[in-house]
């Protein structure tokens, strides 16, 4: 019975005057407490919490390990607070701790009130001066939603609680095994007794080995009156669960990679088709041309229709000066700064061949350039560009450059095709912004 009575003293410590919290702590995020806390609520332990119960034999080897720090919870009840009432003003329940702070706390409908000798309580039955312990989840660092409150009388100490574990429970009267010797509990007239999820229960349906805490009063030396009974969590399900949570905590790590590792991909493959383009809008295939009427299909979208007015900058894999006759149905465009709705304009475009894939975009960054070629190093190595009176090279802000203008270091996006000797014959070269 050492750890059942360990968890006893710690889940009412303050509450009956058993425990000083260091440091003047208010809020209980991880540790045997909060075990417990979550345990007594909802029957489970709080994600990386520490386990409330410790294996025989494993003691000295806990006292080794380095401390651990735990994962965020993921939500629910992990936190609390204890202390006495000092205010009740409506729905509103300020607390004092034992420092002398206080902190107030909106209770709601869905907060639960467990208040010793009043069976279905009432905020008006909170009574400033008793002690009280709320439960709840914290919904950032200085805030804690109330999920239940339990109070006692102001005059209950060490002596109104008692720890043991079931041996034997009818509607009326309980056998409890307790650490110094078998007790028997009986059940006042307004007892309440509570199972899992903290769910009203009768006494009779409390299993035998069921760990509980109860508040009462002393009778004699062998019998003891409850007011409240309440569950404490199994060791053994206590460690299954705790398991259980690092599972899934495992498996919700690797889902995360995973899901962080096919963004990184589609960010990569994105650069390489012109994410470092200014203002990227619409890319997809031409389907449709009528004059200065485009019609595009995005890919898997409805098609998108857009207008090229004067102002629109054409610009198209091979044709320097391209106007709307050069480009053709199934060609490939991007469509920079124009929007996805119908009959939008476009800031500019960049039609490509249709035969053009990612083999013919390479992003690098300048290792040296003249006025024919340039030297890009890039993922796969060094790349040998060259460049002529028909290559098109553009700034950051679409603005016509020359080979002049590209300078080391430099990031670049270079479409063009490779020749037989591996080198890449740029039509068209665009110098994007800057990292900052």
């Amino acid at each position: 019975m050492k750890n059942t009575s360990h968890i006893a003293l710690l889940l009412f410590g303050l509450l009956v005057g058993g425990i000083v919290i260091a440091g003047g702590m208010w809020y209980v995020a991880s540790g045997d407490t909060t075990s417990v806390l979550a345990a007594l609520v909802e029957q489970t332990p709080t994600p990386g919490a520490q386990p409330t119960f410790t294996p025989r034999g494993t003691e000295k080897k806990d006292e080794k390990k380095k401390e651990r720090k735990p994962l965020p919870a993921r939500g629910g009840v992990g936190s609390a607070a204890f202390g006495v009432i000092a205010g009740v003003d409506g729905d509103t329940l300020t607390v004092k701790d034992a420092q002398g702070n206080e902190r107030a706390f909106a209770l709601s409908a869905e907060t639960q009130l467990i208040i010793v000798g009043k069976p279905n309580a009432t905020t008006g039955d909170l009574v400033v001066g008793d002690k009280v312990l709320v439960l709840g989840a914290k919904e950032d660092r200085n805030t804690l939603a109330p999920r239940v409150v339990i109070s006692a009388p102001a005059a209950y100490d060490v002596k109104n609680v008692l720890v043991g574990r079931i041996e034997s429970a009818t509607d009326t009267e309980l056998q409890i095994e307790t650490r110094a010797a078998s007790k028997r509990v009986t059940l006042a007239s307004d007892a309440q007794v509570f199972g899992a999820q903290l769910a009203s229960i009768q006494a009779s349906e409390l299993k035998t080995k069921t760990p509980v805490l109860i508040l009462g009063e002393p009778v004699s030396a062998d019998e003891f009156r409850a007011q409240v009974v309440l569950p404490l969590p199994n060791g053994r399900a206590v460690q299954a669960q705790r398991k259980q949570n690092k599972v899934e905590e495992k498996t919700q790590r690797k889902e995360n990679k995973a899901q962080e590792k096919a963004q990184r991909k589609e960010d990569m493959q994105k650069s390489k088709h012109g994410a470092l383009l200014p203002q990227l809008g619409v890319f997809g295939t031409v389907i449709t041309i009528n004059g200065t009427e485009l019609t595009v299909q995005p890919e898997p979208i409805a098609p998108r229709e857009l207008t090229l007015d004067a102002n629109t900058k054409i610009i198209v894999v091979g044709k320097p000066d391209a106007t709307a006759s050069d480009i053709q149905t199934g060609d490939k465009i991007l469509v920079l700064g124009g929007a996805q709705n119908q009959k939008r304009g476009a800031r500019a475009i960049l039609v490509a061949p249709a035969n053009y894939s990612r083999e013919n975009v390479v992003v690098g960054k300048i290792a040296s350039a003249d006025a024919t070629q340039i030297v890009l190093k890039t993922r796969a190595g060094d790349l040998k560009v060259s460049i002529g009176d028909a290559t098109q090279i553009f700034g950051e802000g679409l603005q016509t450059l020359t080979a002049a203008d590209l300078v080391t270091e430099r990031a670049v996006v270079v479409i063009g095709v490779k020749n037989a000797d591996g080198i890449m014959e740029a039509h068209v070269v665009f110098m994007p912004p800057q990292k900052k």
